[in-house]
């Protein structure tokens, strides 16, 4: 896997960690890392396929991410995968169902990734 995605990928890691942590802060500004890598994986063909492939990730903060970028490209899965993580008793649970609810509300804006 690419460098750029490493970096998404441990960045969202640590995301979830400061979440669980109750530590807001550094999870916000972790948030801003994140938000301007996902126009360059996007625009890079290569690591866009890839990128795809992230709904899969182990961990339970990469799929999030993950699946609200990709929210208007794989909503079913994208939906199906957030059901999942609902189930956790933990924060992630919680974002997991506002993001659902969001999404159907139509609240998050995402371009379609198989569009470009």
């Amino acid at each position: 896997m690419s460098e750029l995605l490493n970096k998404y990928i441990d960045l969202a890691i640590k995301h979830g960690e400061f979440i669980l942590a109750g530590d807001s802060t550094n999870a916000n500004k972790i948030h801003k890392k994140i938000m301007s890598l996902v126009p360059k994986i996007k625009n890079n063909k290569t690591l866009h396929e890839l990128y795809f492939k992230l709904l899969e990730h182990d961990n339970e903060s990469v799929r999030i991410w993950t699946a609200v970028e990709l929210s208007n490209t794989f909503r079913e899965d994208v939906i199906k995968i957030l059901k999942e993580i609902e189930k956790k008793d933990s924060i992630h649970g919680l974002t997991a169902i506002g993001s659902i609810d969001m999404i159907n509300r139509g609240m998050i804006k995402k371009d379609n990734w198989k569009n470009d």
